[in-house]
């Protein structure tokens, strides 16, 4: 990030007095709050020990407070939990790639319904974006809560690989668009957040590039209307350019200002990791009509999808750690395998094999998963038929063994005959 001239400077900022931190104040907020309900426990907890001592027959004058060490101890264990829970959503366990919301310059800029840019250094190895926020600010002149026109954001991501501008490559390929969204109301200094799984893919938003431009565009504002980004400067992780780009109906333009122009912002990464199979699937005999499951643990950043195969043919609908099978039948015997994969790589697993175990009834029929009980050959159910209505008739159960030889008495005749 060149500048190889001076650039002509677009006076629109506006001095501003010191800012309240909303993040700070709410912090604030919820410590006194907390140490109040503490307090007030700690003061109901000796008075009720007071009562109880006197009731026993001790005089008031034997009475010791008791020790307030542990309520102490107790204060500060709240205050380092809420500032790990109010913290933690800020910054989670991602890394900070990018972070210029510190050196607060109190300036905000006002692009009007012009495309404007930071062009930006990340730092880092880090390059599969799980948050992104800026700062904005915004007034209406005539309501203090809402504006009066149908206002709008648009969020884009460049690498600077376009023209060439006295000397800099301008802002070209689109890698993130967010398209236009509403949500901005009149405020001092509020955020736009976008997370990985919402605005981003799971995984996170692939950068292609450690230079890149980030870009914020309004519009539908009405005369009374007024919004923007805030100027910090210099951020303290990344590197920005005291320049900003503007993008006009000629196209990109490189402009200053009287102060850095460095748009509020923070970006957290996760660093990729290809995937690793850590448990293979492993092979399965069963009874037919069984259920069959086939499992796979895997590892890797950013977030692992699955898609499981049968005799390396993908299986539709199948994109879960386990993979399983109902019913089992001769037509799902075979080789399972499962590619896991994300945006940095794929593993294919080990072949875990399918097989029924045998038994007299697929013997018998080995086209059919399950057999009735009665027998399937024509001849056979004949003669079965018969055994059972002549003993039926005669007041008997015919017996297996009689039913038997009946069966295969019949069906020897009738092939003799050519049945």
């Amino acid at each position: 990030m060149k500048c190889a001239r001076p650039r002509p400077q677009v006076c629109v900022l506006q001095k501003v007095t010191a800012r309240p931190n909303e993040k700070t104040h709410t912090l604030v907020t919820l410590t006194l709050l907390g140490s109040l309900a503490l307090g007030s426990i700690h003061c109901l907890e000796r008075a009720t020990m007071k009562k109880n001592f006197l009731r026993d027959g001790f005089s008031s004058k034997q009475w010791k407070p008791v020790n307030t060490a542990k309520w102490v101890k107790r204060l500060a264990g709240f205050l380092i939990l809420l500032q790990f829970v109010w913290l933690m959503p800020l910054y989670g366990f991602d890394n900070a790639i990018f972070d210029n919301s510190v050196n607060d310059l109190v300036y905000q800029f006002n692009p009007g319904t012009n495309e404007v840019g930071d062009e930006i250094i990340l730092a880092g190895i880090s390059r599969h974006l799980t948050q992104f926020d800026f700062e904005f600010w915004g007034t209406n002149t005539i309501n203090a809560f809402t504006f009066s026109g149908n206002v709008q954001t648009r969020i884009r991501f460049y690498l600077n690989d376009g023209l060439i501008a006295d000397g800099n490559a301008t802002p070209g390929t689109v890698f993130y668009d967010s398209d236009w969204f509403s949500g901005a109301v009149p405020t001092q200094r509020s955020t736009f957040v976008f997370t990985a799984g919402d605005d981003f893919p799971v995984g996170g938003l692939f950068l292609p590039s450690s230079h890149i431009t980030w870009s914020v565009q309004f519009r539908g504002m009405n005369p009374t209307d007024s919004i923007g980004v805030d100027i910090y400067s210099p951020a303290i992780i990344g590197s920005d350019a005291p320049t900003y780009w503007t993008k006009t109906t000629i196209g990109w333009q490189l402009l200053t200002n009287i102060v850095p122009m460095d748009f509020a912002a923070r970006m957290f990464a996760v660093t990729a990791i290809p995937p690793n199979i850590s448990t293979q699937p492993q092979n399965q005999f069963v009874q037919v009509g069984s259920t069959v499951t086939f499992n796979v643990s895997a590892t890797g950043t950013p977030t692992i999808q699955y898609q499981w195969r049968k005799d390396g043919n993908a299986i539709a609908g199948k994109t879960n750690t386990s993979l399983t099978i109902n019913y089992s039948g001769l037509s799902d015997v075979g080789s399972y395998s499962v590619v896991v994969s994300n945006s940095y790589g794929s593993a294919t697993s080990a072949t875990a094999t399918l097989k029924l175990l045998a038994t007299r009834q697929m013997a018998t029929n080995p086209h059919k998963s399950q057999q009735s009980s009665r027998p399937q050959n024509y001849l056979v159910r004949t003669a079965w038929w018969l055994s059972h209505t002549v003993g039926n008739r005669a007041g008997k159960r015919p017996t297996l063994f009689g039913s038997r030889i009946c069966a295969t008495l019949f069906v020897s005749i009738c092939r003799r005959i050519g049945w």
